[in-house]
């Protein structure tokens, strides 16, 4: 019974059950409390359960940069090109501070033509988990629906502002 409530809690929306049930019952994943992720990534397991949108997005780990988001780029003829790209970028210090980098941007044939972006310094973990919920997730629903818009391409679930976003668990 106690490995079944760990489970339940491990994968509180439909998309992180199903990717990583079946591992995690086969004993792939560990039952000792670490994260679904690896030991070297509980920061963003720690993020993904206090800011479940999160997972919708890719990620990247260099030392001690965490990187999510998406990039990708629109092609529609052999000159007209966008590249552009959502980042959340948190650099960890060793005094559990964190750097807050946040860029939204879109570049066609030179110009920029979308650029948004967020600095936050020095700041704890809950101060990093609030930022994320509210106003990162904001630039991350206007830069969607502007690419959706504008290039008819979306890599978010989430539309409008007024959605609650933050794991009851974590309240």
């Amino acid at each position: 019974m106690k490995y079944i409530k760990k489970l339940n809690e491990l994968f509180d929306n439909e998309e992180l059950k199903a990717q990583f049930e079946i591992p995690y019952l086969k004993g792939e994943i560990p039952l000792d409390g670490e994260s679904m992720i690896g030991r070297s990534d509980r920061l963003l397991a720690s993020l993904v359960n206090a800011c479940p949108y999160l997972a919708e997005l890719g990620f990247r780990k260099s030392g001690n940069i965490l990187s999510i988001g998406f990039s990708d780029t629109k092609s529609f003829n052999d000159k007209d090109k966008l590249f552009y790209y959502f980042n959340i970028e948190l650099v960890e210090y060793s005094d559990d501070r964190y750097t807050l980098n946040v860029y939204a941007k879109c570049i066609g044939n030179g110009h920029t033509v979308y650029d948004e972006s967020l600095i936050k310094r020095s700041m704890g973990f809950i101060e990093v988990c609030s930022q994320i919920n509210r106003p990162v997730l904001n630039i991350l629903i206007d830069f969607n629906n502007w690419l959706e818009k504008t290039i008819d391409v979306s890599h978010f679930s989430i539309k409008t502002k007024d959605v609650s976003v933050v794991n009851p668990k974590m309240n």
